[in-house]
């Protein structure tokens, strides 16, 4: 495959990958004509609605509107990217990547580290159950993890030695590669030692079950509680969580995530019947972890620890983080002060935890929660602060709906006047932060995919109109990128559907973006039959007199500021303004003649 096209290589793993067989592996599917149906994996229900076409290589669910091919599907179902969905197909079909192609570099070398990733894997769970290290189960046992739950997780044991993995890995050739995988450590003389010893070992597995790296917990004082492996081509802890595959049928099923922070949590809560949760690998929770959440689970619960530092440590994260999820179906899961999950579901029982599960609150109730806690409502100074504090909550709640309900509560809690506290905290007044940025390199990118309807303004539904149109009829697309250009649209999610008009159709261009498309409702209000009576000629007229109209104003208005701000420079450029001004007035003039009746 060396020097092979990226879109050729993309079709080729595409054409070698039956799409029911693959989906068939994640769910039971029945034939039915040409197509296959099952039940959805992205979302629970009891009739199947979840569709695909192996001819086309295309899936669809009619329920949740899922939607793409083999890439998207592995994306989708394991929550990870684009390239490493690449990857994983490439290898599934026997087919080595280019190097650059390969998610995390050289694929020789990500090879090379899941073969010996499995061998100490299988070394590490072979020690766990020798009888000589019972002690190793009897802590298990202590911690009330059953061996049941060990297997189900893949549980080993390091023994207390300084060589034990090293030998063993010597024996298969493959002590190198065990200190390239961060296993092994080595000396000044050379030599190599075990990174592991004496901890129980819990196998960190990617989305397709196989070991990327390990954790650690020691069974002595003498050492730190907890290690992981340093970070290699194959994991990075900011972007990997523990145990998904264990959790991926319980996440299908139920709809919700939940996220914790030990590994410990993670497993009293599965043994206790409570089968979709992960943990983070020992780091803060990042933008990573929460998308592959989302791409999971409708509903992500938060469940740390009850102590003050953990609390901080959920709100500054989510705060941080706040722009790429939907504070609505984001949770906090609040425990007892002192408590984590493992201790609470220990000594409450599946039931308790249950009902804090029920009882957890929407990020921003949580965070105004937070900021309203132990505010005496009889003291100014405390209900000053409070509503300080509540500045860039508030400022984050872009519905106008969604802010006039927190505001009505908050007045209410507070004891204020309604409208004071709206004027106070008004986006826009002085030292109110809007939770905006200003860096270009931070722009909003969640409206890309947004549906038509939300985004206002006549020059978007003419948009809207002109692509409808174009979809129907192609023959129109050479002319709308003469006068237009490749990205004639304000919305992004319409620029790709144009892309991929002008490459005639080419399925490369569109299924990169078909699940974001789906998710956004763009194709369902595109491929709409009412109203279809317009051609494309009239849409683009129609689309050119409000562009010209918007640029008319914007002449206008300049012209305007500058009468006020300079009199003697506008005097010297009032005739070629004036001429500029005329002409964009004969051309709207032009335009309102030609333009069709209804767009």
């Amino acid at each position: 495959m060396a020097g092979i096209e990226p879109k050729q290589l993309k079709e080729e793993i595409r054409s070698r990958i039956n799409l029911a067989d693959l989906i068939g592996n994640y769910v039971r599917l029945r034939k039915s004509g040409r197509r296959y149906i099952g039940l959805c994996p992205f979302h629970a229900e009891d009739t199947p609605s979840f569709s695909v076409n192996p001819e086309e290589g295309f899936y669809y669910c009619f329920g949740c509107k899922a939607a793409g091919d083999v890439f998207s599907f592995v994306m989708q179902m394991e929550g990870i990217s684009f390239p490493e969905a690449l990857e994983r197909l490439a290898t599934r079909v026997g087919i080595a990547l280019p190097q650059k192609a390969a998610a995390g570099g050289d694929p020789r070398l990500r090879n090379i580290l899941y073969e010996v990733n499995r061998a100490a894997e299988a070394f590490f769970t072979h020690q766990l159950f020798l009888p000589q290290n019972q002690a190793a189960r009897d802590y298990l046992l202590r911690r009330g993890i059953s061996e049941e739950t060990a297997r189900h997780y893949r549980l080993g044991y390091a023994p207390n030695s300084w060589d034990a993995l090293t030998r063993y890995l010597l024996g298969y050739g493959k002590a190198a590669e065990g200190h390239l995988a961060g296993l092994l450590l080595k000396r000044e003389d050379g030599s190599f030692f075990d990174l592991f010893r004496h901890r129980i070992v819990f196998p960190i597995l990617d989305g397709g079950g196989h070991p990327v790296a390990f954790g650690g917990r020691a069974l002595d004082e003498l050492q730190p509680k907890y290690i992981n492996s340093p970070e290699t081509p194959l994991f990075n802890k900011s972007r990997q969580l523990f145990g998904v595959p264990q959790a991926r049928e319980g996440i299908r099923r139920s709809g919700r995530i939940i996220l914790v922070e030990g590994y410990f949590d993670c497993l009293a809560l599965h043994q206790a019947g409570i089968h979709y949760v992960t943990a983070t690998c020992g780091t803060a929770m990042t933008a990573a972890h929460m998308r592959q959440m989302r791409n999971l689970a409708a509903d992500i619960y938060i469940c740390y620890d009850a102590d003050a530092a953990g609390k901080k440590g959920v709100v500054a994260g989510l705060s941080r983080l706040a722009e790429t999820f939907d504070t609505q179906s984001v949770k906090i899961v609040e425990l007892p002060p002192g408590d984590d999950p493992d201790s609470y579901i220990r000594r409450e029982g599946a039931a308790a935890f249950y009902g804090r599960l029920e009882k957890a609150l929407p990020f921003r109730d949580f965070q105004l929660e937070e900021a309203l806690r132990g505010v005496d409502v009889h003291s100014v100074s405390d209900r000053l602060a409070a509503i300080e504090a509540l500045k860039p909550v508030i400022a984050g709640v872009k519905s106008p709906v969604e802010r006039d309900i927190y505001l009505q509560r908050l007045a209410a809690r507070l004891q204020v006047p309604y409208t004071s506290l709206a004027e106070e905290l008004a986006p826009g007044k002085r030292g109110f932060a809007d939770g905006r940025h200003t860096n270009s390199k931070n722009r909003d990118t969640s409206r890309e995919f947004m549906p038509q309807e939300q985004l206002a303004g006549p020059a978007r539904i003419a948009e809207r109109e002109l692509l409808r149109c174009l979809i129907r009829d192609p023959s129109g697309v050479a002319a709308v990128y003469a006068e237009l250009g490749e990205a004639p649209f304000s919305l992004e999610a319409y620029n790709v559907v144009f892309r991929w008009l002008m490459t005639e159709g080419n399925k490369e261009a569109f299924y990169e973006h078909l699940a974001e498309l789906s998710a956004g409702g763009v194709l369902e209000e595109l491929l709409s039959k009412d109203d279809w009576q317009l051609t494309w000629q009239d849409c683009l007229r129609k689309l050119r007199l409000i562009k010209r109209r918007e640029e008319l104003t914007e002449l206008e208005n300049a012209l305007a500021a500058l009468v006020e701000s300079d009199p003697v420079y506008f005097m010297q450029q009032w005739c070629y303004s004036l001429l500029a001004y005329r002409r964009w007035r004969k051309m709207v003039k032009q335009d309102l003649m030609n333009q069709p009746q209804a767009c």
